[in-house]
């Protein structure tokens, strides 16, 4: 199966970052073809020698035209790896995926599984439940508070 992961920010070491390293990891040792996405960082190095591709891709864009960028990107990336299930570690990545995936047919669009690690802004807990339910196949939790907070808000407890 080939499995690409996406990060918001860079590959240092960080929550989302570890858990990205560790499975990553397993899952290379199990004979998945596994990529990452993210801007490089102290593991991605360590990563790659570990037999895990890593792609310089920016999600952490501020205007239009960057997002845009960062589908682009995304999109011809998912093409040459025929990426299957894109596990997005945000909901700003879980956007980005769902729109380099649109126009593909139902048979060879990938599962995009979000996994939510904490909703901080209050912003984006208003949000996140509706845009999640639109953009992601499912959606996984770090914790209980997390799940429970956004079905609070809206998200469809059958996602998660």
């Amino acid at each position: 199966m080939n499995i690409l992961y996406l990060l918001t920010d860079s590959l240092n070491i960080g929550g989302a970052q570890k858990d990205i390293f560790t499975l990553s990891r397993f899952f290379r040792n199990q004979d998945h073809v596994v990529s990452v996405a993210c801007r490089r960082g102290n593991l991605s190095i360590e990563l790659e020698n570990y037999g895990v591709r890593f792609y310089d891709i920016d999600f952490h864009f501020k205007k239009l035209n960057e997002f845009f960028t960062a589908v682009r990107q995304l999109r011809k990336l998912i093409i040459e790896q025929k990426s299957e299930i894109i596990a997005a570690q945000s909901i700003r990545t879980t956007l980005v995926a769902y729109f380099a995936c649109r126009n593909y047919s139902v048979n060879t669009k990938p599962k995009i599984i979000t996994t939510i690690h904490n909703v901080e802004s209050l912003f984006s807990l208003l949000l996140a439940g509706s845009v999640l339910n639109f953009t992601s196949d499912s959606v996984l939790f770090e914790s209980e508070h997390e799940r429970n907070r956004l079905v609070r808000f809206g998200l469809n407890k059958n996602k998660t």
